[in-house]
């Protein structure tokens, strides 16, 4: 069975709004990962330093979107 999700996409006449088809995975593996990480005090293979380079890399994105303009990541 598939699972969907909506998609939008921002064009310069508007918003369009898709429906896609979502990943089948789920979060379960990667908190198993993190929870062997912990036991075995090993370091997890994506940090939060990871996930905030991504959350900057995504709202710089956004930036350049709404100024068509280069976006220097800090």
């Amino acid at each position: 069975m598939n699972k969907y999700a909506t998609e939008r996409i921002g064009t310069k006449t508007g918003e369009k709004i898709k429906k896609v088809i979502s990943s089948q995975d789920s979060y379960l593996d990667y908190y198993d990962v993190v929870y062997k990480s912990i036991v075995n005090n090993q370091p997890i293979a994506v940090t939060a330093e990871d996930g905030i380079n991504v959350m900057r890399i995504i709202e710089a994105a956004i930036k350049s979107s709404n100024e068509p303009k280069v976006i220097a990541l800090l």
